[in-house]
């Protein structure tokens, strides 16, 4: 199993709204959009970090653009989830 997550690990949203996916690219669908400004947890990322696996306030758990998040630890520090 993948290691699990750095303690408190979140992302901000930093633009107008950002797509939530079923998967780490723009060819997984989008089932909701978080707005600016909006807290998630972070989960993991896919292998080149431009994706992350998030924890919506919801409690859904979706893929995100990392470059769309400011996060509280490098993106790079999360582990890899392989899907």
């Amino acid at each position: 199993p993948p290691a699990p997550p750095p303690t408190g690990a979140t992302g901000t949203v930093i633009t107008g709204a950002l797509n939530v996916r079923t998967g780490p690219g723009i060819g997984f669908g989008a089932f909701t959009t978080i707005s600016n400004g909006a807290t998630v947890t972070l989960l993991g990322r896919n292998n080149d970090a431009s994706w992350v696996k998030v924890i919506l306030p919801d409690g859904r758990q979706g893929w995100v653009n990392a470059s769309f998040l400011s996060t509280s630890v490098p993106v790079g520090n999360l582990p890899v989830i392989n899907l």
